[in-house]
């Protein structure tokens, strides 16, 4: 690894405003952060979930975390970030979004970090912050995403049209925990697996039964038959009045 290259995999910033700080971060952070709120607080919303920080806690934000944050002062705003590629994980663990106990040690950690170059000796400085934190965080198991995963796909069979709230609720997660073990572990998104359960249903119905397509469209609730036609094309690459002709119907 280059000198570039090492610096790259770590992204320690010391942070300062006034007032309030709005950041978005929708598109997913591309690797992990420990932070430190040294002064006022914020919130760090997610969907479905949102996590508030108090002055002098220490928090955690995964890889990949999709959120908007909001920072609030009565004159000044500080934390300390700490951004880093490579999460030692020998468990096969995830550890989620989340505000961690109170650890003087890792605070005086992170104040010598942010206040040091960044070389050798302060990355060693850094993972041994990283395992004093890891014991007390809260995690899931990567094969509990994958059980959750297989739980959400066979709801959607049954209930395509739940929203994703309801679906999350039904499961007993947040919507944040959901997205996080599709975007881990899955192909497809929630979004696109309730798109093929619905086009399924419409194709199964299309050849096995002679409704009309207008009351297909209405029956798996689209706003009208055209765009059912529309959305059915691009799916299959045929409209459903073709796969009918093709099936003899």
């Amino acid at each position: 690894m280059n000198d570039i290259l090492f610096c790259n995999s770590f992204r320690f910033k010391h942070f300062f405003f006034t007032n309030y700080k709005h950041t978005d971060n929708t598109h997913g952070v591309t690797c992990h952060y420990f932070g430190l709120m040294v002064k006022g607080h914020g919130k760090i919303c997610m969907q479905g979930e949102t996590v508030t920080i108090q002055e002098g806690d220490l928090f955690f934000l995964p890889n990949g975390c999709q959120y908007q944050s909001h920072w609030y002062g009565t004159s000044s705003i500080e934390f300390i970030s700490l951004g880093f590629g490579f999460l030692p994980n020998f468990e096969n663990r995830y550890y989620v979004t989340q505000v961690l106990p109170a650890n003087s040690e890792a605070t005086a950690l992170m104040h010598d970090i942010i206040c040091s170059p960044l070389n050798c000796v302060t990355v060693g400085k850094f993972y041994t912050l990283v395992g004093i934190l890891l014991s007390d965080m809260i995690y899931q198991s990567l094969g509990t995403q994958c059980e959750l995963i297989d739980k959400a796909t066979r709801r959607i069979a049954t209930h395509p049209y739940d929203t994703v709230e309801e679906l999350a609720k039904h499961l007993a997660v947040s919507e944040s925990t959901l997205y996080t073990a599709f975007k881990n572990h899955s192909k497809a998104s929630i979004h696109e697996i309730k798109r093929h359960t619905i086009m399924e249903k419409a194709k199964e119905l299309l050849v096995s039964t002679d409704t009309p397509i207008e009351e297909i469209s209405q029956r798996l609730h689209f706003s009208s038959s055209s765009y059912f036609r529309k959305c059915f094309k691009a799916f299959y690459g045929v409209s459903p009045r073709e796969l009918r002709k093709q099936q003899g119907i």
